[in-house]
């Protein structure tokens, strides 16, 4: 999980909007698949959504 939140700050860094979108939906689907095993909180699971979503919206490659 850590590692799908890592690629899209990396993708959201080099500005690649089409690399940004896949890395974004891939990560996820991992964050609320790891969430609805109840390995992380589900709230955890939204914090860490939102930030990657206000990520890329500061950057403007909204998915």
């Amino acid at each position: 999980m850590r590692t799908s939140i890592k690629k899209v700050r990396q993708a959201v860094d080099t500005g690649n909007r089409e690399a940004t979108q896949a890395a974004f939906r891939a990560a996820i689907a991992i964050i609320d698949k790891t969430a609805s095993r109840g390995i992380i909180h589900s709230r955890t699971a939204a914090r860490y959504k939102s930030r990657l979503a206000h990520r890329l919206q500061a950057r403007g490659s909204a998915a």
